[in-house]
Protein backbone atom coordinates (compact mmCIF):
# COMPACT_ATOMS: atom_id res chain seq x y z
CA UNK A 1 0.00 0.00 0.00
CA UNK A 2 1.31 3.26 -0.97
CA UNK A 3 2.49 5.93 1.86
CA UNK A 4 -0.49 8.74 0.70
CA UNK A 5 -3.26 5.58 0.63
CA UNK A 6 -2.04 4.34 4.18
CA UNK A 7 -2.40 8.42 5.44
CA UNK A 8 -5.67 7.90 3.92
CA UNK A 9 -6.82 4.72 5.33
CA UNK A 10 -5.60 6.78 8.75
CA UNK A 11 -7.43 9.97 8.75
CA UNK A 12 -10.52 7.85 7.70
CA UNK A 13 -10.18 5.39 10.74
CA UNK A 14 -9.47 9.02 12.93
CA UNK A 15 -12.55 10.61 11.81
CA UNK A 16 -14.73 7.28 12.60
CA UNK A 17 -13.38 6.67 15.67
CA UNK A 18 -14.30 10.76 16.71
CA UNK A 19 -17.37 10.53 15.20
CA UNK A 20 -18.33 7.46 17.24
CA UNK A 21 -17.39 9.19 20.10
CA UNK A 22 -19.66 12.01 19.76
CA UNK A 23 -22.34 10.14 19.04
CA UNK A 24 -24.49 9.18 22.37
CA UNK A 25 -23.38 5.35 22.84
CA UNK A 26 -26.90 2.88 23.65
CA UNK A 27 -26.30 0.07 25.64
CA UNK A 28 -28.24 -2.73 26.23
CA UNK A 29 -30.91 -1.54 28.59
CA UNK A 30 -31.06 1.92 26.75
CA UNK A 31 -29.19 5.39 25.94
CA UNK A 32 -26.52 5.81 28.23
CA UNK A 33 -27.26 9.63 27.45
CA UNK A 34 -28.06 11.77 30.36
CA UNK A 35 -32.47 11.48 30.91
CA UNK A 36 -34.36 14.72 29.61
CA UNK A 37 -37.39 15.86 30.87
CA UNK A 38 -40.53 15.20 28.99
CA UNK A 39 -41.51 18.41 27.72
CA UNK A 40 -41.64 20.67 24.86
CA UNK A 41 -42.21 19.34 21.21
CA UNK A 42 -40.91 15.84 22.50
CA UNK A 43 -44.51 15.53 24.56
CA UNK A 44 -46.47 16.47 21.95
CA UNK A 45 -44.46 13.77 19.44
CA UNK A 46 -44.40 10.92 22.22
CA UNK A 47 -47.77 12.12 23.62
CA UNK A 48 -48.63 8.20 25.38
CA UNK A 49 -51.73 8.28 22.66
CA UNK A 50 -52.72 5.95 20.26
CA UNK A 51 -53.04 6.69 16.47
CA UNK A 52 -57.25 6.69 15.00
CA UNK A 53 -57.37 3.43 13.79
CA UNK A 54 -54.80 1.52 15.72
CA UNK A 55 -57.67 -0.46 17.62
CA UNK A 56 -60.34 -0.73 15.08
CA UNK A 57 -63.74 -2.16 16.26
CA UNK A 58 -64.50 -5.74 15.44
CA UNK A 59 -62.92 -7.25 12.42
CA UNK A 60 -62.55 -3.96 10.42
CA UNK A 61 -59.24 -2.98 8.96
CA UNK A 62 -56.87 -0.43 10.95
CA UNK A 63 -58.08 3.37 9.33
CA UNK A 64 -55.56 5.63 8.39
CA UNK A 65 -54.32 8.44 10.53
CA UNK A 66 -52.88 10.56 8.08
CA UNK A 67 -51.83 13.32 10.71
CA UNK A 68 -49.96 11.50 12.37
CA UNK A 69 -48.22 9.46 9.46
CA UNK A 70 -46.90 12.87 8.92
CA UNK A 71 -45.18 12.99 11.98
CA UNK A 72 -43.31 9.63 11.72
CA UNK A 73 -40.09 11.55 10.54
CA UNK A 74 -40.13 13.46 13.42
CA UNK A 75 -41.66 10.61 16.18
CA UNK A 76 -38.24 8.30 14.97
CA UNK A 77 -35.96 11.30 15.26
CA UNK A 78 -36.67 12.06 19.04
CA UNK A 79 -36.98 8.27 19.69
CA UNK A 80 -34.92 5.79 21.78
CA UNK A 81 -35.86 3.04 19.62
CA UNK A 82 -38.62 2.21 17.50
CA UNK A 83 -40.12 -1.01 16.97
CA UNK A 84 -43.19 -3.73 15.86
CA UNK A 85 -44.56 -5.01 19.19
CA UNK A 86 -47.04 -7.54 20.04
CA UNK A 87 -49.48 -6.76 23.50
CA UNK A 88 -49.09 -9.74 25.61
CA UNK A 89 -50.34 -8.36 29.02
CA UNK A 90 -52.75 -5.33 29.71
CA UNK A 91 -53.67 -5.03 33.61
CA UNK A 92 -55.00 -1.97 35.68
CA UNK A 93 -53.35 -0.63 38.36
CA UNK A 94 -54.79 1.51 41.85
CA UNK A 95 -53.02 4.96 41.87
CA UNK A 96 -54.60 6.65 44.84
CA UNK A 97 -58.35 6.91 43.77
CA UNK A 98 -58.07 6.52 40.42
CA UNK A 99 -56.73 3.36 37.92
CA UNK A 100 -54.09 3.66 35.70
CA UNK A 101 -52.98 0.91 32.64
CA UNK A 102 -49.98 -1.24 32.30
CA UNK A 103 -49.35 -2.95 28.82
CA UNK A 104 -46.58 -5.38 28.51
CA UNK A 105 -45.40 -5.70 24.99
CA UNK A 106 -42.98 -8.36 23.06
CA UNK A 107 -40.47 -6.70 20.65
CA UNK A 108 -41.06 -8.27 17.55
CA UNK A 109 -38.98 -6.33 15.03
CA UNK A 110 -36.82 -3.76 15.52
CA UNK A 111 -37.51 -0.55 13.11
CA UNK A 112 -35.38 2.00 14.42
CA UNK A 113 -32.71 2.60 17.16
CA UNK A 114 -32.79 0.14 20.25
CA UNK A 115 -34.64 -2.93 20.58
CA UNK A 116 -34.91 -2.82 25.17
CA UNK A 117 -33.76 -6.44 26.39
CA UNK A 118 -37.19 -8.38 27.32
CA UNK A 119 -40.47 -6.94 27.32
CA UNK A 120 -41.65 -3.28 27.06
CA UNK A 121 -43.84 -2.13 29.72
CA UNK A 122 -45.64 0.96 29.56
CA UNK A 123 -47.88 2.91 31.97
CA UNK A 124 -51.06 4.74 30.70
CA UNK A 125 -51.86 7.51 33.45
CA UNK A 126 -55.52 8.61 33.63
CA UNK A 127 -54.67 12.00 32.14
CA UNK A 128 -53.08 10.29 29.22
CA UNK A 129 -54.65 10.43 25.43
CA UNK A 130 -54.75 7.11 25.16
CA UNK A 131 -56.70 6.17 28.08
CA UNK A 132 -59.79 6.02 27.46
CA UNK A 133 -58.61 4.00 24.26
CA UNK A 134 -56.57 1.53 26.07
CA UNK A 135 -59.79 1.24 28.86
CA UNK A 136 -62.23 0.59 26.05
CA UNK A 137 -60.33 -2.29 24.28
CA UNK A 138 -58.39 -3.88 27.52
CA UNK A 139 -59.47 -7.08 26.68
CA UNK A 140 -58.93 -6.75 23.01
CA UNK A 141 -55.68 -5.48 22.90
CA UNK A 142 -53.87 -9.40 24.06
CA UNK A 143 -52.50 -10.20 20.73
CA UNK A 144 -52.32 -6.67 18.95
CA UNK A 145 -49.62 -5.78 17.01
CA UNK A 146 -48.54 -2.17 17.36
CA UNK A 147 -45.53 0.40 16.27
CA UNK A 148 -44.01 1.92 19.31
CA UNK A 149 -42.02 4.96 19.28
CA UNK A 150 -41.06 5.31 22.92
CA UNK A 151 -38.08 7.22 24.44
CA UNK A 152 -36.56 7.31 28.23
CA UNK A 153 -37.42 9.88 30.62
CA UNK A 154 -36.32 11.07 33.76
CA UNK A 155 -39.13 10.56 36.55
CA UNK A 156 -41.09 13.88 37.81
CA UNK A 157 -39.60 12.15 41.56
CA UNK A 158 -36.58 11.66 40.74
CA UNK A 159 -37.35 7.43 40.71
CA UNK A 160 -37.09 5.21 38.15
CA UNK A 161 -37.11 6.66 34.59
CA UNK A 162 -40.53 6.94 32.44
CA UNK A 163 -41.03 5.61 28.57
CA UNK A 164 -43.09 7.94 26.85
CA UNK A 165 -44.62 6.82 23.65
CA UNK A 166 -46.98 6.96 20.71
CA UNK A 167 -48.49 3.55 19.68
CA UNK A 168 -49.31 3.56 15.71
CA UNK A 169 -51.11 0.64 13.37
CA UNK A 170 -48.20 -1.92 12.05
CA UNK A 171 -50.24 -1.23 8.81
CA UNK A 172 -48.51 -0.67 5.44
CA UNK A 173 -48.59 3.07 5.08
CA UNK A 174 -47.11 3.44 8.42
CA UNK A 175 -44.18 0.73 7.94
CA UNK A 176 -43.31 2.47 4.57
CA UNK A 177 -43.29 6.11 6.33
CA UNK A 178 -40.80 4.47 8.65
CA UNK A 179 -38.62 2.83 5.72
CA UNK A 180 -38.70 5.59 3.64
CA UNK A 181 -37.52 8.08 6.60
CA UNK A 182 -34.62 5.29 7.72
CA UNK A 183 -33.39 5.50 3.88
CA UNK A 184 -33.20 9.33 3.73
CA UNK A 185 -31.49 9.31 6.92
CA UNK A 186 -28.65 7.14 5.75
CA UNK A 187 -27.76 9.87 3.16
CA UNK A 188 -28.13 12.79 5.11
Amino acid sequence: MSVSRSLLVAALAALVSVGAACTPHKGPSGPTRPLSEWAGDESQLLDDGVDVGALPLGDAAPGRDEASEALIPQRMDVSDGVVVAKVIAVSAEPVGDKKRFRLELAPVQTLSGTTPEGTIVLKVEPASPSFGTIRANETRLIGRKLVVFYRQYAADDGGEPIAHFHLSPATKSVLDGISLHSTKKQFQ
